[in-house]
């Protein structure tokens, strides 16, 4: 192994991140006095976009005369966030509501909006994505290869994998025709995805121009999520409510992926490259909140009762650029 031999990748991007939208609010038909059925009021917080940053560090390992092998070490992180309003008007015969994120089975745990009147409701989302790999790589070529070629011909993976996906969700509505009548709600909810990997990566030859090149990368894993939720609702009216909650939840997951590469030598030991990435992620966290509730005319029937931790998928998909630097010899296919 040498550490002065290394190839050091810088890249920057956009990236979307497809998680599960934010169900919060209700709307209840059938009135105060009749066992009724909610109708979900959706905060449009779905479709993250936002910028990325990754790099890498890839090292060789001696002696080369049974196949050039290395190890890399690499990481990104990317940011997002999201703002939605929602209006919800009441009338005689449906009722907009909040609710309670703990369910008391023997009391009402919903505020409704009055007749007529209107909820006007805010959410925030700020969502961290980030992670890194350790990969070991074994390549077709035995001897010396271009390494400013993206792939260096073909090769094989096997690696280790730990990521994380931070949400932060702040959410604040109000009856419009009386602001003290209203309520607040905030979360946190992170999952950790832990788990090992394949990778095959090869050269496609689209390009027959001198120093262009191009690239694929398969790679697909299994991994343990583990999500932990906090929430804490406040409701601000003639009797004031609170609840906070603690939850915890754990799957198997699988992760896959397919990434594009196009790079154009700009020297000896440099290359600049635009790519694209696309990843899907089997199970995602996706929040149930309460909308059971005792009423004076019965119960209404929500389908949830309390506060759960119900899961979705998900896609990732990237694209950005990419410089690359030699810090050791520059090696050339014989």
């Amino acid at each position: 192994m040498h550490l002065g031999d290394a190839i050091i990748t810088l890249g920057a991007g956009g990236t979307i991140l497809t998680l599960p939208d934010v169900n919060f609010n209700y709307r209840t038909t059938g009135g105060f006095n009749q066992v009724f059925t909610d109708v979900l009021q959706n905060n449009e917080i779905d479709d993250e976009v936002g910028w990325n940053f990754d790099g890498s560090v890839e090292i060789p390992l001696y002696p080369l005369s049974g196949g050039y092998k290395s190890i890399v070490l690499s990481g990104f992180t990317a940011s997002f966030e999201d703002t939605d309003a929602l209006e919800c008007h009441s009338t005689n015969t449906s009722l907009c509501r909040w609710t309670n994120i703990i369910d008391h089975p023997t009391q009402s745990n919903s505020i409704f909006v009055s007749a007529g009147f209107d909820l006007h409701t805010t959410t925030r989302r700020e969502v961290d994505y980030w992670g890194g790999a350790l990969e070991g790589r074994w390549y077709q070529y035995p001897g010396g290869v271009d390494y400013t070629m993206p792939g260096y011909g073909q090769y094989f993976a096997l690696g280790v994998d730990l990521r994380t996906i931070d949400q932060a969700l702040d959410m604040d509505g109000f009856e419009a025709q009386n602001p003290n009548k209203r309520f607040e709600y905030d979360e946190s909810l992170d999952t950790s995805y832990t788990g090992v990997f394949g990778a095959w990566g090869t050269d496609l030859g689209l390009f027959e121009v001198p120093g262009l090149y191009s690239s694929l990368r398969l790679q697909g894993g299994v991994y343990r999520a583990q999500t932990d939720y906090h929430g804490n609702y406040r409701s601000f009216d003639a009797v004031n409510d609170a609840g906070e909650l603690l939850l915890s939840r754990g799957e198997t997951v699988l992760i896959g992926g397919i990434g594009l590469e196009v790079s154009q030598k700009l020297g000896p030991r440099t290359k600049l490259s635009l790519t694209g990435d696309l990843e899907y992620i089997s199970w995602v966290p996706d929040m149930a909140y309460n909308n059971q509730d005792a009423t004076a005319g019965g119960t209404t029937p929500g389908p949830n009762v309390g506060t759960s931790i119900g899961g979705d998928d998900a896609l990732s998909m990237s694209v950005g650029v990419k410089l690359t630097i030699i810090l050791g010899p520059v090696l050339t296919h014989e």
